[in-house]
């Protein structure tokens, strides 16, 4: 078992973009699971250089810079921090991943409501979102 956590305040941009978007973007997940449309706001935990959360919004929220496009990287599992790789690999293997999580709304109150940090707890293929009110 793992927590990963993520500031609130960088992720309002994320949660906003998303639930802005009338069309949002497929991961390569549901193109082979045969979706053909995604008709709702979510946020991907995305696994590659670090770990990260991004909108699904299409098109893409763009940073500025080139093609990229905004993400905020889970605390200690961003390139710029010393050993990383090791620590993504430890809580989600070595492999790439894409996971959609359909948790807009919720993070939002959560950040609304002045929660500073987001964490969830992974436990193998489960993530589940901690602290959320009731």
């Amino acid at each position: 078992m793992a927590v990963i956590t993520f500031r609130a305040a960088d992720l309002r941009r994320v949660v906003e973009h998303a639930m802005a978007s009338t069309k949002f973007r497929r991961t390569y997940n549901d193109q082979f699971a045969g979706i053909e449309e995604v008709t709702e706001p979510m946020l991907w935990l995305v696994g590659d250089r670090g770990v990260y959360l991004m909108s699904n919004g299409d098109p893409g929220d763009k940073t500025g810079v080139g093609d990229s496009l905004y993400v905020v990287f889970a605390e200690k599992i961003s390139p710029k921090d010393e050993g990383w790789y090791d620590t993504k690999r430890l809580v989600f293997g070595g492999d790439d991943f894409v996971e959609s999580l359909p948790w807009c709304e919720t993070i939002k109150a959560m950040i609304d409501a002045g929660q500073e940090y987001i964490r969830m707890k992974i436990v193998g293929d489960n993530i589940e979102l901690l602290d959320v009110p009731a």
